[in-house]
């Protein structure tokens, strides 16, 4: 839910509270969700979140044409109605010591183990350039330039 809903459904009371969100590279972001939409169906099953690398391929040659992609573009979930990021924003890339992090700025000292529910293809171990083209690149990195600037990402 978007920082804008919240505090539509909740008014200012919302802000009282400390919005926590996790941001992940955009290349990552687009595998994992392109996987999730290839194996989805077998996770509820019970099968792995899987998918076959040549159907990944074609799944992310369509959906990066047709756009789709954006589905997983997040950064306006983020933002006030000020327009601004206010929220703390921990890397996935880096989770258990950003939540750590977080969680001893609140004055907590316990380590909380974070679960892994979903293991997938673990995206963020896999090469941009093996699975989308020149063009797909410049693509993705024109769509998510704003995520590549305001989280530091690198782009290809």
């Amino acid at each position: 839910m978007s920082l804008r809903d919240v505090l539509r459904l909740y008014g200012s009371a919302a802000l009282d509270y400390r919005m926590v969100c996790v941001e992940r590279h955009p290349y990552a972001k687009i595998f994992s969700w392109a996987n999730h939409q290839l194996s989805y169906d077998a996770y509820q099953t019970g099968g792995a979140m899987r998918s076959d690398w040549r159907d990944l391929k074609n799944y992310l040659d369509r959906a990066v044409e047709d756009r789709r992609i954006v589905a997983v573009k997040n950064i306006e979930r983020y933002r006030g109605p000020d327009g601004l990021i206010t929220g703390h924003v921990m890397r996935f890339e880096h989770l258990a010591h950003d939540f750590r992090q977080f969680t001893q700025s609140l004055g907590l000292d316990g380590r909380w183990p974070l679960p892994h529910a979903k293991k997938g293809i673990f995206a963020n171990q896999l090469d941009p350039r093996e699975l989308l083209d020149k063009q797909q690149l410049n693509l993705i990195n024109e769509i998510f330039q704003e995520e590549f600037d305001t989280f530091d990402y690198q782009s290809l």
